[in-house]
């Protein structure tokens, strides 16, 4: 009978031995399922930066692609107006030429003059002319908005852009035009 006790306490603490072993078991299993959500959802925050630093690379890419374009036209649009008022000189466009070889010379002189002051009342229009480059044409008031439509010498044309007048010391706004329909 004492044999059969002992064997019973030690049954039970057998038993007791198992049932925590158990229990780690069972705390360790949760710890790895846990471990293995954050795994997951650290695999899903990677995988959704992978994708938007692929969107903002491409992004770059065609802002940098635009931005080159812009300057292209840029400097081609600096160029084109200098041919234009080298083909066709006006009054008007030579004497702001003439104060240019002046203000060259003494550069001491920053404030502008009243005439310059007068002359940035209005604007140009930059318009386009077939097979002939362009021509700059001087108006009244205030310039049209980017995207509107005017109409110039009985065509039509887009607002493209504004900028600085093309010629020197000329704070005019300038009107960049497109022929109406075109791309």
């Amino acid at each position: 009978m004492h044999a059969r006790e002992q064997a019973q306490r030690e049954a039970n603490r057998l038993q007791d031995e198992l049932d925590e072993r158990d229990s780690r078991v069972a705390k360790l299993a949760n710890q790895v399922e846990l471990l293995e959500a954050e795994l997951q959802a650290a695999v899903a925050e990677r995988e959704q930066a992978t994708r938007k630093l692929g969107s903002r690379e491409r992004r770059v890419v065609k802002l940098e692609s635009t931005l080159a374009e812009l300057r292209a036209d840029s400097a081609a649009s600096v160029v084109e107006p200098e041919e234009a008022t080298q083909t066709e000189p006006e009054p008007e466009q030579q004497a702001p030429e003439a104060e240019a070889t002046v203000d060259a010379q003494s550069p001491a002189e920053t404030e502008p003059e009243p005439e310059a002051a007068e002359q940035a009342a209005g604007f140009l229009y930059f318009v386009p002319r077939p097979g002939e480059g362009y021509e700059l044409v001087e108006q009244d008031g205030e310039a049209p908005e980017v995207g509107d439509r005017v109409e110039v010498e009985d065509r039509t044309f887009d607002v493209t852009r504004h900028s600085r007048s093309p010629l020197p010391f000329d704070r005019r706004v300038c009107v960049y035009l497109r022929a109406a329909g075109s791309d």
